[in-house]
């Protein structure tokens, strides 16, 4: 299977670069990924989510493998990354999709038991990997708390290391950004549970919140019991992480012995009902059009079906699936929910022949 989720060479190489803005580099990033002149505030849903997907991608390629890179490549393409995928979605940060990943990267650093560092007021050289990842941290930090996603491109990543080095560490509480995630339904209230709609098992927040945990004991079940780790891959609730944690699965390999286009028609069928839940109690007779309660229930349909729609473009993109062989889910997709303005774009799409 073509892993696209991947970042082509030549932008992994603009990354690199640790004496360029951020801003400059972002630049010539979009510029390799869609064409010169072409603005990236007209991008469109699918390439915002395929570009998010890449970058995602690279940095765990990043966290998996750093002691095999340098010190300046190490740090820029960190830095790079994670200004990218902030500055590609352009929401307000409660909004932003990838709030829970920089959640966790401060809250891993935060927990991992590592050697102090000797600080220095001098400028290091060459950065070690130890300090690269807490250069990352703080940058990550700054970037939650900042305002503008101009005043944090005007930096070169070499200029963040310095100031990282010869700056006293910041206060920083991150309940707060939690409270977010919470809120948004991302996160389970601590201490809580909550029945999932489609499979019925309790799930707790530590499982939610560790995907990378979950990835795991997925991937050790598939050899011990693929028939049950397939049937729990399947019924995934409809989230961003469940979603990335799929397509982690799918893009690396692990599925290709399991049927990839009957697997992701399955999901999509149990995404579908999942949605249906969501809203069951405050649809309109025939079970059509938006939810009206107050209670908060369109906004999580709504989300849910953007995150879906999100899904399925990229699994066409992707020739993972076909509009023929997953005619009824798509038609489904496109009549139930058509009050959904993406799904409208989704269906323009369609007409056009874009897959």
């Amino acid at each position: 299977m073509d892993a696209t989720a991947r970042l082509p060479p030549v932008i992994a190489n603009f990354l690199c670069n640790h004496e360029r803005s951020l801003s400059e580099t972002a630049q010539l990033c979009h510029e390799a990924r869609h064409g010169q002149g072409g603005s990236s505030e007209n991008q469109t849903l699918d390439n915002v989510f395929q570009d998010s997907l890449q970058l995602k991608s690279k940095l765990n390629e990043l966290e998996n493998s750093a002691g095999h890179l340098s010190g300046w490549a190490l740090l820029a393409s960190l830095i790079n990354c994670e200004y990218q995928l902030y500055t590609t979605n352009k929401v307000p940060l409660r909004y932003n999709p990838w709030l829970s990943h920089w959640v966790e990267v401060v809250q891993s650093w935060q927990s991992a038991s590592r050697p102090s560092e000797a600080r220095s007021k001098q400028s290091v050289p060459v950065p070690t990997v130890q300090s690269a990842l807490r250069t990352r941290v703080e940058f990550v930090k700054t970037l939650l708390l900042s305002d503008s996603a101009e005043a944090l491109g005007q930096d070169s990543p070499s200029q963040i290391f310095h100031n990282v080095g010869n700056s006293p560490k910041q206060n920083f509480n991150i309940d707060g950004y939690i409270r977010m995630l919470e809120e948004e339904g991302i996160y389970e209230p601590k201490n809580s549970t909550k029945t999932t709609p489609g499979n019925g098992e309790l799930e707790t927040a530590t499982a939610r919140q560790n995907k990378h945990a979950i990835g795991e004991d997925l991937q050790y079940e598939l050899k011990q019991n693929p028939t049950a780790a397939l049937d729990r891959l399947r019924t995934l609730p409809v989230n961003l992480q469940s979603l990335e944690l799929i397509n982690s699965l799918l893009f690396s390999g692990v599925l290709d012995n399991y049927d990839p286009p009957g697997l992701m028609q399955d999901c999509i069928q149990h995404a579908l009902r999942y949605i249906e839940h969501i809203g069951i109690d405050d649809a309109d007779a025939e079970g059509q059009g938006p939810v009206t309660s107050t209670n908060g229930r369109k906004e999580d349909q709504s989300r849910a079906i953007k995150l879906l729609i999100l899904f399925v473009r990229n699994l066409l993109t992707q020739n993972v699936i076909n509009p023929q062989t997953s005619y009824f889910e798509i038609q489904e997709i496109c009549v139930r929910f058509i009050w959904v303005k993406e799904v409208r774009e989704f269906r323009s799409d369609l007409e056009a022949g874009v897959w």
